[in-house]
């Protein structure tokens, strides 16, 4: 319950521990610090080095970090009245091109997508860090005001006139969509 494990009354001889993630996880990065408190799984493959054991050794540091995988998403919708926020009868707009950038600010596209018949779009299974999400007009549309006064927080536009969201954090299991 608490993640502990323990293979006892071992033989002397040489062994390598495999751990597997339960799914939406990940691994964290291997061999970071103190030999007690890093992780020891390959990230890749989730293995530890081979480590040999003498009789009467009992070696208690072979760890493996891991986290829940996050998600960044959400709508894009045609703003029927110009007022800058999300109304209830307002239709999202399909096949919007959406860019997400590692860093803040912008420093790579890592992903690309399209909004769906409904307007939503999503970016699954991202490691923890800094993102920043880029909207492509289609021709003849325009960005509506960002953070406009005129709604609250969960109904108004996070991207500004160029299409681009201000940078967002994202930490172990944050779901964003």
């Amino acid at each position: 319950a608490d993640g502990y494990y323990l293979f006892d009354e071992l033989m002397p001889g040489k062994y390598n521990i495999r751990f597997i993630l339960p799914d939406g996880h990940a691994f964290t990065l291997q061999d970071q610090g103190d030999d007690g408190a890093d992780s020891d799984a390959d990230p890749a493959t989730g293995e530890t080095e081979c480590t040999a054991l003498e009789p009467g050794e009992n070696d208690l540091t072979w760890d493996a970090g891991i986290f829940e995988l996050a998600s960044i998403g959400d709508y894009v919708w045609y703003d029927e009245n110009g007022n800058g926020c999300q109304d209830e009868d307002e239709p999202g707009v399909a096949g919007v091109e959406v860019n997400l950038w590692t860093g803040c600010p912008p420093q790579e596209v890592i992903a690309t997508t399209t909004t769906d018949a409904e307007g939503y779009y999503a970016f699954c299974e991202l490691m923890p860090g800094d993102y920043t999400v880029q909207f492509v007009a289609p021709e003849g549309y325009y960005f509506c005001e960002q953070y406009s006064d005129a709604c609250d927080y969960e109904n108004d536009s996070n991207a500004n006139a160029d299409g681009i969201t201000d940078c967002v954090t994202i930490v172990d299991a944050d779901d964003l969509t």
